[in-house]
């Protein structure tokens, strides 16, 4: 980045720079999402082996190809988001103190490992119970679960989502920690109540079984457990800073 002799950037040097930033995403994002398509076939097959039990349909003759679409592109954001993050950040890192540049560098790359996890967590786990469960709920033998592709589909990634997001409460905790909004103390005092709201909602979102509700519930105790020690060490950083 080009710089005046105030050792600041002209705002022309800003647009040009975003623009070859964007430039670079768009391209890549392209190319991985063309590379998925080609791909899409064995895309759409396995996310149907996570059902057992479903018939799959699609009700309108461009249906498979719109959802092979849709699969394509968010596998090719997902394929080159380390690209798309690092171009964020070579934009934005100037502009940072060393001190912020080592903070959301930890907590970008924490986000990212807790998310993914997250997405495996409810691909392995969570998705199988569910589905299982909806269809052996089905008393009346004379019916059969037939699901369109993309109303199943829709529902996976939903899944993805809400799990990867879930999955990011130590980030969540930690930054109200940095912003000075909720200390590590106040949490700790809140212990057993999280733990309580943890129970609740994965009774919630899980089948009516104790099993799956432990399966799911454990975890997350885990992820506030790691966010109660990951503020922990932080506050300790930070004390002898």
């Amino acid at each position: 980045m080009k710089q005046n002799n105030d050792g600041v950037m002209p705002i022309t040097s800003h647009l040009l720079e975003l623009r070859k930033r964007l430039v670079v995403i768009f391209l890549t994002v392209l190319v991985f999402s063309f590379i998925s398509f080609l791909f899409s076939e064995d895309l759409i097959k396995n996310l149907m082996s996570l059902s057992k039990g479903y018939k799959f349909i699609y009700n309108t003759p461009e249906a498979l190809i719109i959802q092979s679409l849709k699969l394509a592109i968010m596998s090719g954001i997902v394929l080159s988001s380390p690209v798309i993050f690092f171009n964020i950040w070579m934009f934005v890192s100037p502009a940072l103190k060393v001190t912020e540049r080592v903070v959301i560098t930890i907590i970008f790359t924490l986000g990212v490992v807790l998310f993914l996890m997250g997405c495996i967590f409810a691909y392995y786990i969570i998705i199988p119970f569910v589905l299982k469960f909806f269809v052996e709920s089905n008393s009346i033998s004379e019916l059969q679960a037939y699901v369109t592709l993309e109303g199943y589909i829709s529902i996976i990634v939903s899944f993805f989502i809400a799990f990867g997001l879930v999955f990011e409460l130590p980030v969540v905790l930690l930054c109200l920690d940095i912003a000075g909004i909720a200390r590590r103390k106040t949490f700790v005092n809140m212990r057993k109540f999280a733990i309580v709201i943890i129970c609740i909602v994965s009774g919630i979102i899980t089948p009516p079984d104790v099993f799956s509700l432990i399966v799911t519930a454990i975890p997350m105790v885990i992820l506030f457990e790691l966010s109660l020690f990951i503020m922990y060490l932080y506050e300790k950083i930070t004390k002898k800073n």
